[in-house]
């Protein structure tokens, strides 16, 4: 697999973070982060890595579904790599907020329409 941007992979670990899954594609930090940093959440669960072919065009895409109540599953491409999040939360809408603002900020290009918040 080719890493991202020739960057080694992050971890995380412990604390909110858990499952036996501790490495997170580069473009996974910032929406992961956003979401163990809400109070409301419970847990995030990092997803497996996959290589994908082609190229998102140098944009961080992220994607946010409700996967069942409490539960969102938050859906990152990078430049060759996919992951995804699920994150464990108390309240949907202001993680999902959370997450968004964040992934924003940074300049990610984000599809939440099939979350509950407020627009």
């Amino acid at each position: 697999m080719h890493w991202e941007v020739n960057t080694l992979p992050k971890h995380r670990a412990g604390g909110k973070f858990s499952g036996s899954h501790s490495t997170l594609i580069q473009s996974a930090e910032i929406p992961a982060d956003a979401a163990n940093k809400q109070p409301e959440v419970k847990k995030v669960i990092l997803g497996l890595i996959s290589a994908q072919s082609g190229s998102s065009g140098g944009r961080k895409k992220v994607k946010i579904t409700r996967t069942s109540p409490g539960v969102l599953r938050i859906s990152v491409r990078g430049d060759n790599a996919h992951q995804e999040i699920f994150v464990y939360t108390n309240d949907e809408e202001a993680t999902a907020s959370a997450i968004i603002n964040a992934s924003r900020k940074a300049g990610y290009q984000v599809d939440a329409k099939s979350v509950p918040i407020a627009r």
